[in-house]
């Protein structure tokens, strides 16, 4: 009996290395498409044009420094530019899993 429970132990020790591995490979894929992800969208902010590139699709959520969400628009086409008339300040823009700080003066 005692070498039966050996035996489990030992065999249960050696699986729960591969489990992780095989999270950490995850891991690693799931950051390697959000890295392309990023690569992809590009976000750009002058003079009250916000420049949306690359994003398709997607949805540009606009926040303010303590995280309301002030305003959104639905991106169309590969390049899109919208005009903000938001009152001076920081601002969050995010655009799937790309985000970007803003000041407007």
């Amino acid at each position: 009996m005692k070498k039966g429970l050996l035996y489990i132990l030992f065999a249960t020790a050696l699986s729960l290395p591969a489990a992780a591995t095989e999270r950490s490979l995850s891991l690693e894929a799931e950051s390697e498409e959000a890295a392309v992800l990023s690569e992809k969208i590009a976000i750009s902010f002058e003079k009250n044009a916000l420049r949306i590139q690359r994003a398709e699709g997607y949805t540009v959520y606009i926040y303010n420094i303590t995280g309301v969400k002030v305003a959104s628009y639905k991106i169309d086409s590969a390049e899109k530019t919208i005009t903000l008339n938001l009152e001076k300040g920081y601002y969050i823009v995010k655009v799937g899993d790309v985000a970007r700080r803003i000041l407007v003066r």
